[in-house]
């Protein structure tokens, strides 16, 4: 069975995930989000799911694979995506007085969570990159 895959995040108190499947993402978005229907994305999208104060905020990033999705266009995409994970990072963590201006620590994490995501679409598809 399909699934998406979650990370490790280490200190960040969210929960990290990504898939190419769509029927994995939308039985995850149910658990998530029961009453709304979330579409699967055209190509692909970071989804932000906010704590009910029960559970830590998830983070899904959504990739549909096309036959024409080369290699070098996967990974525009997902490293675009990775950025808008950092992002929703710094929101969970309300860094407001956080530099937001590149830096190595961003950088560094950024580059994780492409790295999840590539790694776990080798896995997923045949897209090796």
């Amino acid at each position: 069975m399909a699934k998406v895959h979650y990370y490790h995040t280490g200190p960040f108190p969210i929960e990290f995930g990504f898939t190419t499947d769509e029927v994995a993402f939308r039985r995850e978005c149910k658990k998530l989000r029961p009453d709304e229907d979330v579409p699967f994305p055209d190509l692909g999208a970071t989804y932000f799911f906010p704590s009910d104060n029960r559970s830590p905020d998830y983070v899904i990033v959504a990739l549909r694979v096309p036959k024409d999705l080369t290699p070098r266009r996967a990974a525009a995409i997902l490293a675009h995506e990775a950025v808008h994970v950092w992002g929703r990072v710094l929101d969970t963590i309300e860094a407001k007085d956080y530099d937001r201006r590149p830096n190595e620590f961003q950088a560094y994490s950024v580059q994780y969570f492409l790295q999840c995501m590539l790694c776990s679409l080798a896995e997923m598809t045949k897209i090796k990159v």
